[in-house]
């Protein structure tokens, strides 16, 4: 079993402490790794991780954080003993507490039937295969991103059809010059465009409709059977293919047992600055966006030895991942 009633336990930190009170996920998750280690510059989370995950050879108490920006998402997998315990928070829906706590689901209906909650949540402890179906929706996330890169761009104004064309030859080994040239030019497009519809909307987290004093709440409308548009106080903001957001309100169910996806996510899956790594890498696009740090619990030793055991950790994961 992974310790529940020691000073260095994660679930007794969220529901003993103020910090379970949060619903946001990436704060809670700050403010649980700061609890214990320091934060360290994250590794991507590639094809690799899920098999280091869960290898026999991952010995001791482990802490991962995995840092999903690109449909900013945050958690952590605690690890111990071959088995696995998952908290996370859902801003506006559930706090780290609720998560934890098996009541939660017998005082809202709604979760009843709901695979995610009754899989991960009270504090339950998993097996390999639960935590692999877990890291399979974020693979299956990043391998979509590749995929509708280009219908996204094909609604950003300033980015025209030889651009999107432009993609498609990169990602197939061209580096002519004046093909990575136009990649900059896109680079620069999208990255401008994304930061200004952030700026339009109160950024409080992208997994609720952002709200602005001033220009109002970002909203779908739902015209046709393949477009979504995205507007905010009237005015046409931008486009998402119908079958993309179906596939990623799925699986964002999975991964946090909430259905609803805000416009801004599609907006933030352009301004994460995924599209200049699949470009240039289209075999782990997704990567950039998606990250994890590691570290392991010690009760005995001190802080600043944990600080350089998680940098041990880090640097034998890299070298693994290299080799």
């Amino acid at each position: 079993k992974i310790p529940q009633n020691n000073d260095q336990s994660v679930y007794e930190t969220i529901t003993t402490s103020p910090m379970g009170y949060n619903d946001d996920c990436e704060v809670v998750c700050k403010l649980i790794w700061g609890q214990f280690f320091e934060t360290i510059p994250s590794i991507c989370i590639d094809k690799e991780f899920q098999d280091m995950l869960c290898s026999d050879s991952l010995k001791g108490h482990k802490l991962f954080w995995l840092r999903c920006d690109a449909i900013q998402h945050h958690m952590l997998i605690e690890r111990c003993h071959g088995r696995y315990r998952v908290f996370q928070a859902y801003v506006g829906s559930y706090t780290a507490k609720e998560w934890c706590n098996l009541k939660t689901l017998s005082k809202r209906p709604e979760l009843v039937d709901n695979t995610t909650w009754k899989t991960f949540s009270g504090g339950r402890t998993v097996g390999e295969n639960e935590i692999r179906h877990l890291m399979g929706s974020i693979h299956q996330m990043q391998s979509l991103i590749p995929a509708f890169t280009p219908h996204l761009l094909k609604y950003i104004p300033g980015v025209t059809k030889k651009d999107i064309k432009a993609i498609s030859l990169v990602q197939q080994g061209n580096r002519d010059d004046r093909i990575l040239r136009r990649m900059q030019k896109i680079l620069g497009i999208t990255t401008q465009w994304s930061a200004q519809i952030a700026v339009m909307v109160e950024f409080l987290g992208i997994r609720i409709l952002g709200v602005s004093e001033h220009n109002g709440k970002l909203y779908y409308q739902f015209g046709d059977d393949t477009i979504i548009t995205v507007e905010q106080g009237g005015k046409k903001i931008f486009q998402i293919p119908i079958e993309f957001y179906k596939q990623v309100q799925k699986i964002n169910f999975n991964l946090s047992g909430q259905v609803a996806v805000s416009p801004l996510v599609f907006v933030q899956l352009v301004n994460s600055g995924i599209l200049w790594e699949l470009m240039m890498d289209p075999e782990n696009g997704g990567s950039q966006g998606f990250g994890y740090q590691a570290a392991t619990f010690d009760i005995e030793r001190t802080f600043d030895e944990g600080v350089s055991k998680a940098e041990e950790l880090r640097k034998m994961i890299r070298e693994a991942h290299i080799s």
